[in-house]
């Protein structure tokens, strides 16, 4: 099967090259085409589809109803398209056995929760070898070129073994690479000392993870010279941006990805936003009521149509992230449109009552314009009713803690947010969601209540 699945996984990665020189008009008919093999196979063997799309099976895609996470979860059982794939016996395999064992021929997926929901997928063969293209994408952009030595790669991310990047990391580590892999929940020291003893060719991790790194690098305790730095998971700040180019002459590239859909989008050599992979999924950027948002403008949520599931088909599936999609063409030529920006989960951000009655959000990339004035290992944002906590980690001097609390204090006021007890506080540590990502912005408020 290891030399089947690496034949697959070529010839998919050569196909998307090609699909990366054609015009839009050539995209957006090969869209069309595989979206209707998706809903005829979504129509034929999966019940929910069937009663969730009744009398709307040639209607448009916009017009066809949200696929939610709790869908998901509650109906998975009649999602599926293989019926021997029960979300019970998932669950079982995901807490009884080893990651990376099939499960009746599918590998096996499992979401972190860090949106308040989890989530089990399998994926198919074919499926997987699309998602081992998908992740491999970055790497193409980022003119990372596989030679005689098995490229090494060094990886700091997801600290669940059931995580979509750990599951292709074991595949393809078997098929083609040298990858070691450390949860960002390791003792930074081991994680130094290890990565410097790997010597990776390229450094995958958390942006939450690159300010810490990059500490350690220049107290001479993480000794690597990547030829480049991919980020995941998490928002890449203009300030950990800098960081990695002064520290390692690189130019980071960020990646966007979720396990329900495998890879979504990546910056190009322009870094100028991340392009849409939009030969593998069809995004729509919508707000609250679902309704399309037009570039520029930031949406409430994404909804992902993945053109090639099939065991789990995914038809408008949503995902909590705030995104701006840019319209206009690249300067590399390619065809698909760009994300200007990811403002993180709509689940991860703060949500105050002015005085008016009026709501005002706050997303994490409002806060990151105040911290990236200074070098910071570490910062998160906690709501606890009428309460705003900025923890900061140590070490931060007296004087920056203020400047920081002035920021945010106007920042505030600029968006229309009074009576706030509004702190800022030096910690020896940010705390990580049990997936090892740091929660940027974090509402307790019903914690406090409770």
């Amino acid at each position: 099967m290891r030399t089947h699945l690496g034949l697959l996984f070529l010839w998919k990665r050569a196909r998307m090259r090609r699909r990366e020189r054609w015009t839009r008009e050539e995209l957006l008919d090969f869209q069309a085409q595989q979206l209707d093999k998706l809903r005829a196979y979504a129509l034929a063997r999966s019940p929910f589809y069937r009663e969730f799309h009744k009398g709307l099976e040639h209607a448009p895609l916009a017009d066809l109803p949200v696929l939610t996470k709790r869908h998901l979860s509650n109906h998975f059982d009649d999602i599926v398209t293989n019926r021997r794939l029960t979300k019970r016996a998932l669950d079982e395999h995901v807490a009884h056995r080893r990651p990376g064992t099939l499960f009746r021929g599918h590998w096996v997926c499992a979401t972190s929760g860090s949106s308040g929901q989890h989530a089990v997928i399998p994926y198919g063969f074919s499926e997987w070898a699309s998602v081992l293209a998908s992740h491999s994408r970055v790497n193409d952009w980022a003119g990372i070129r596989w030679n005689a030595r098995r490229l090494r790669i060094g990886i700091v991310g997801a600290q669940s073994r059931w995580h979509l990047s750990a599951a292709a990391s074991h595949t393809m580590r078997s098929l083609f690479l040298r990858i070691r892999r450390w949860s960002p929940a390791d003792p930074l020291q081991e994680i130094s000392e290890r990565l410097s003893a790997e010597a990776p060719d390229v450094l995958v991790t958390l942006a939450g993870m690159v300010p810490s790194l990059v500490e350690e690098a220049r107290a001479g305790r993480l000794k690597i010279a990547p030829q480049a730095v991919i980020s995941v998971a998490e928002l890449l700040t203009p300030g950990a941006r800098r960081l990695v180019r002064e520290t390692w002459n690189v130019e980071p590239f960020d990646m966007y990805a979720a396990t329900e859909t495998a890879g979504i989008a990546a910056e190009c050599g322009c870094h100028e936003g991340l392009h849409l992979y939009e030969d593998l999924v069809i995004p729509e950027v919508v707000d609250e009521q679902n309704r399309p948002v037009p570039p520029g403008t930031p949406g409430a949520k994404l909804l992902m149509t993945v053109l090639y599931s099939r065991t789990v088909p995914l038809i408008r599936y949503q995902l909590d992230d705030s995104v701006t999609i840019r319209a206009d063409v690249c300067a590399c030529g390619r065809p698909f449109h760009r994300i200007s920006r990811i403002e993180g989960r709509v689940a991860q951000t703060l949500r105050f009552e002015r005085a008016d009655g009026t709501i005002a959000v706050l997303h994490p990339i409002r806060f990151a314009t105040i911290f990236d004035a200074f070098d910071l290992t570490g910062w998160q944002v906690v709501k606890e009713g009428g309460r705003l906590r900025i923890l900061v980690a140590a070490p931060v001097a007296e004087a920056a803690l203020e400047r920081i609390k002035n920021g945010a204090r106007h920042l505030m006021q600029e968006t229309g947010i009074q009576n706030v007890d509004l702190r800022v506080e030096a910690v020896d540590a940010i705390p990580r969601h049990r997936s090892g990502k740091v929660i940027l912005v974090q509402d307790n408020t019903e914690l406090v209540e409770a």
